[in-house]
Order: C-alpha cells, then sequence, then structure tokens
C-alpha cells in the first residue's frame, strides 16, 4: 500500500491531534527517563513531540493499510496480532518481532489467567445456594459499613 495524504478524509495534523497530548508527553518523559538515559539530562523540543505524534499517525496508517491489504487477500475481516507481525515483518521490521512475539505471549497469558480467575469465581458461586450467596453480601454490606464508619 502506498501512502497519499490526498487519500485521506482528514489531514495528519488533525489525526495528530486526536492522540492525547498528555499521553504522548508522559511516554516521551518516561523513556527520555530510562535508566540508561537519564544520566544525559535530555530536553525535548515542542516540535519533537509534534512531529513524533505525526510520523506515528502515518507509521499506524501504514501499519493499518498493509493489514486491511492483507486480510482482504486472506478474504477475512477481522485484523489480529498475527497480521501486524506480518505486516512488519513484510516491511523488515524483522529486528522487532521477536520482542513484539514475547509481549504478546505474555499479554495472552495474562488474560488467560484473568479469564481462570472469573470462571473459578464463577464456578465457586454457582455451587452456592441463593441463601449463602445473600448472606455473603450481607456480609461484605456490614464489612463495607463498619470500615466506612470507622474512618468517619
Amino acid at each position: 500500500m502506498e501512502f497519499n495524504s490526498s487519500e485521506s478524509e482528514i489531514s495528519i495534523e488533525e489525526l495528530a491531534n486526536l492522540l492525547p497530548k498528555a499521553t504522548l508527553n508522559k511516554l516521551v518523559s518516561e523513556i527520555v527517563n530510562l535508566p540508561r538515559y537519564s544520566h544525559l539530562k535530555i530536553n525535548i523540543q515542542k516540535t519533537f513531540k509534534t512531529k513524533l505524534s505525526e510520523y506515528g499517525i502515518i507509521f499506524l496508517q501504514l501499519i493499518i493499510g498493509e493489514s486491511i491489504d492483507l486480510i482482504n487477500k486472506e478474504n477475512k475481516k477481522t485484523i489480529t496480532h498475527d497480521h501486524i507481525l506480518k505486516v512488519l515483518d513484510n516491511l523488515e521490521f524483522n529486528e522487532y518481532l521477536p520482542l513484539l512475539a514475547n509481549i504478546i505471549k505474555d499479554k495472552q497469558l495474562l488474560l488467560h489467567k484473568k479469564q481462570e480467575k472469573v470462571m473459578n469465581f464463577k464456578n465457586k458461586n454457582i455451587a452456592l445456594s441463593q441463601e449463602e450467596l445473600l448472606a455473603q453480601q450481607e456480609l461484605l454490606f456490614k464489612q463495607s459499613r463498619n470500615r466506612l464508619n470507622n474512618k468517619e
């Protein structure tokens, strides 16, 4: 996919303004203050942040456009992380793929653990009768009221 700004219904500058400036500033500050850079005492110009936002949008448009082309070739309707990894590989960002694959694996593991925890909670509560659930709820309300009263 070739990027052509005239194809856009909205300008790069307008899209870049959709990125919250506070979020962008926080990201830049956190990266600059990483231990490996903190000793350098780096200052960041406002124009750098503006251009970073604009270039980031262009990069996202490229990745999304290439991903759409890829799913169209596969006759699919949903872009997944696998499509993004394929696009990055096609664009020769190969050196980032192992890191991204590990991040995806970690996120999936966390999601699985969270889903397991929810299912365990649901299964535990299914085994309880309505009366037991009501008793638990009343106990929680009582504990909450006690905590609230102790703070006053």
